[in-house]
């Protein structure tokens, strides 16, 4: 800033310049700014306004940089009243203007390297892979989600209602958007040659119309949104009663149903998703699932029939919260650490509580402790010796 002004009052200063031979792309620029700030009266606010776009244009310059991939190191300094911005990459520091040059001859080099026909037949090649792996991970996402929706349709609550989900095409897409989404739901045997090439040329369009309106989007930001196949569906959830009739279940409707049932309806699709996902691991595999502040405001009945539902999808839970306990005729066992804290000794003690189905046995002793194979010490940081817990 020091030195555009300086720059502006050249003419007031010509006295102090004399003798002094300025460059002609000094003078050039000179003429220009005074041309196009003639009629411009810098006040504090805009000066402020100013630092702040040139502010925010840095931090996306480093964004963008960033996001390349590549070992680009913006820098700048302003210490002269002039910011003067350098990118360092393998072979040093450019000035901005510099390395803008450089990446365009990049570009021209690598546009160079294909035909237009070898372009064509590559990008054809993959939007045809591409749009086979997105049919198939559509064709697994909906095969999850029915087995989802037949797990949680056989679990029911103790009132006999459940709840199932569906995977939905959203409302905000158009005619060819949905034609699209009924083939990618197809089975591999049904879609055919002329399905994918359908798909192949839909994406294709879409990839076409996304970078003519987003020109300045990094192009692998580009494609993760036209290709994100799950912006183009959404959950639906019923109600099923005892009946079999059922309903839409909505937010309001939600809002109607008991305590014990509007926790199990916001449990049921987690458990039944975690459910679905470790059936692809190996059969001994843990089936954990962690939960942090586990059944807040949900009262003793209602974690009951939760603790229920997960013992029948056979899910190993791992639960923190205040004065939660787990012994429920539906949990087969337990293990409960209950800590106590004393604010006057500073202190945090532990009680290994067992649930075996029937009834809690506490560890005053320690022998359940060493019964599941607890050493009963700890070690220290750094040494190679046990020391036994307070």
């Amino acid at each position: 800033m020091a030195a555009l002004a300086a720059l502006l009052s050249w003419p007031a200063q010509e006295a102090d310049w004399a003798g002094q031979e300025l460059p002609a792309a000094a003078v050039a620029v000179h003429e220009a700014v005074q041309a196009a700030t003639r009629d411009l009266a810098p006040t504090e606010t805009s000066v402020k306004q100013s630092v702040t776009r040139l502010t925010k244009d840095l931090d996306d310059l480093q964004t963008q940089l960033a996001a390349a991939g590549q070992d680009y190191r913006p820098e700048w300094d302003g210490s002269d009243g002039v910011i003067l911005v350098r990118v360092a990459d393998e072979e040093g520091p450019l000035p901005v203007a510099s390395f803008a040059e450089k990446i365009a001859e990049h570009r021209r080099d690598q546009a160079e390297l294909l035909s237009d026909s070898e372009q064509r037949i590559l990008e054809d090649a993959l939007l045809t892979r591409l749009a086979q792996q997105i049919h198939d991970r559509a064709v697994d996402a909906r095969d999850l989600i029915r087995r989802m929706n037949t797990d949680m349709r056989e679990r029911r609550m103790s009132s006999g209602t459940t709840v199932g989900v569906s995977w939905l095409l959203a409302d905000d897409l158009d005619v060819e958007q949905r034609a699209v989404c009924t083939l990618l739901d197809a089975d591999a045997a049904r879609l055919g040659p002329d399905g994918l090439a359908r798909i192949r040329a839909h994406f294709a369009a879409q990839i076409k119309n996304a970078r003519a309106r987003h020109r300045d989007l990094p192009y692998r930001e580009l494609l993760a949104q036209v290709l994100d196949y799950r912006r183009w569906r959404q959950f639906a959830f019923q109600l099923v009663r005892p009946d079999r009739s059922e309903e839409r279940l909505t937010r309001a409707r939600h809002s109607r149903l008991s305590g014990g049932e509007q926790s199990v309806s916001l449990h049921l699709p987690l458990f039944a998703a975690a459910h679905a996902m470790l059936n692809s691991a190996h059969p001994h595999s843990p089936r954990l699932l962690a939960l942090d502040e586990a059944f807040a405001g949900v009262d003793d009945t209602g974690r009951g029939e939760l603790m229920s539902l997960a013992a029948q999808f056979d899910l190993d839970l791992f639960m923190t919260g205040y004065d939660l306990w787990a012994a429920h005729a539906s949990v087969p066992a337990a293990a409960h650490y209950h800590l106590a804290h004393s604010a006057i000794d500073h202190t945090v003690s532990t009680l290994l509580l067992l649930w075996d189905g029937e009834k809690l046995l506490a560890d005053d002793i320690g022998d359940l402790t060493a019964a599941l194979g607890s050493p009963g010490t700890r070690r220290v940081p750094g040494s190679k010796e046990a020391t036994v817990a307070d």
